[in-house]
C-alpha cells in the first residue's frame, strides 16, 4: 500500500510531469499568466526536463504561443517562485 502523495507523484512522471507540485503549481498558474483568450486555445499538456508542451487548437494560435513562448516561462516561474519552465514547445492538437 502506497500513499496518495506516493501515486500522485508516480502518476504524475508517467504523464511527463517533473514533479507533481511543479506541475500542480504550472497548471494552476496557466490561465492567469497566459491570460485568458490565450488559455481558451492554449493549454499546458506536460513538463519534462524543463520544456513546458502546450497544445493550441490552431496553428495561428501555435505561432502566437511560440513567440509569447519566453515570457510566459518566465512568468510562470515567477508565479510558482522557482524555475521550473525552461522553455515552452508548442504543438497543434489538444486531449
Amino acid at each position: 500500500m502506497r500513499s496518495l502523495a506516493d501515486a500522485l507523484e508516480r502518476l504524475a512522471g508517467e504523464l511527463g510531469f517533473e514533479a507533481h507540485d511543479a506541475a500542480v503549481a504550472v497548471l494552476e498558474r496557466w490561465d492567469a499568466v497566459a491570460g485568458a483568450e490565450v488559455a481558451e486555445h492554449a493549454q499546458p499538456l506536460h513538463l519534462r526536463d524543463g520544456v513546458l508542451t502546450v497544445g493550441v487548437d490552431d496553428p495561428a494560435w501555435a505561432t502566437h504561443v511560440k513567440y509569447l513562448g519566453p515570457n510566459l516561462a518566465r512568468d510562470l516561474n515567477a508565479a510558482v517562485g522557482a524555475s521550473v519552465v525552461s522553455s515552452v514547445h508548442v504543438v497543434v492538437g489538444r486531449p
